[in-house]
């Protein structure tokens, strides 16, 4: 499974949901590529999105994230990589994931 800058629009509220139906999807010890932008902790609609309508965006610290995914997933890699994009610093998290179905 691969998900690009999707997850991120998400409310956190309903990540572990999602990522549970990510789960049952993927086969046992299949992979999963996450990567979405974060770095900060912010949950909502930026004001100085350009997009119309503008896009509610779910970022992350490194470490909530980790513990978020880790509670369905396997972590077998995660990435965190500093970006500046219009002026504002994020980072650009990238993590592949694990089915570990028989661990659960």
């Amino acid at each position: 499974v691969y998900a690009m800058n999707s997850l991120l629009h998400q409310p956190k509220s309903e990540l572990p949901s999602v990522l549970q139906g990510i789960r049952r999807v993927l086969a046992p010890d299949g992979l999963f590529y996450m990567g979405v932008w974060g770095g900060w902790a912010f949950e909502g609609i930026l004001a100085d999105d350009s997009y119309r309508p503008q896009r509610f965006f779910s970022f992350y610290e490194d470490k909530p994230l980790q513990v978020a995914v880790s509670t369905v997933f396997e972590i077998v890699t995660f990435r965190s990589i500093p970006v500046t994009h219009r002026g504002k610093q994020y980072e650009y998290q990238s993590m592949f994931l694990r089915n570990a179905a028989n661990e659960r």
